[in-house]
């Protein structure tokens, strides 16, 4: 794994690969549940629907890209729009390679046709927590579906802190 993804608070992240800065993200305000990420020269937002609304909008140079979806049995999913203007659906699998005792967390995120991605490893030991993540198949060469995965993660990682066991995933 060489991709290493740097959280700094819950207000910045880092995304490196060989030590080198990929991909710089932040929340613009303390209390706003908005995501910026600029990539490839171009500005990304990731912005609830509604004040009141699970669901997320992701924008791209202020044009709609995708969104992240939320269903009662299967937790939350996103959807990208391609060059055809179809969506294409990814959905992302957690768990616990080590046993059920250790909090390492293996996420894996899947396309339409039920085909691995990319792999990130949450791993938290002496109140110290890192990731890494893999991108799997070559063809997914794109660290934006990377920070989309990061999104889902924390959006699972609430779930389960609040008890709602939201779904699977």
């Amino acid at each position: 794994m060489d991709i290493d993804i740097i959280v700094k608070s819950s207000k910045e992240f880092k995304i490196c690969k060989n030590d080198e800065v990929v991909i710089k993200g932040f929340k613009p305000k303390w209390y706003s549940s908005a995501s910026h990420f600029f990539f490839n020269n171009q500005t990304y937002e990731i912005k609830k629907k509604g004040f009141f609304s699970s669901e997320f909008n992701i924008f791209k140079s202020g044009k709609l890209r995708g969104e992240f979806v939320h269903n009662w049995k299967t937790g939350y999913s996103f959807k990208l729009l391609d060059a055809n203007k179809s969506f294409i659906s990814y959905s992302m699998k957690v768990e616990r390679p080590n046993g059920w005792l250790k909090y390492d967390l293996l996420c894996t995120l899947f396309d339409d046709n039920n085909n691995a991605v990319l792999s990130l490893r949450y791993v938290w030991k002496k109140w110290k927590t890192s990731m890494q993540a893999e991108i799997v198949d070559s063809v997914y060469e794109n660290y934006e579906l990377l920070v989309y995965t990061l999104m889902l993660f924390r959006l699972y990682q609430q779930a389960q802190s609040t008890g709602a066991g939201m779904g699977s995933f």
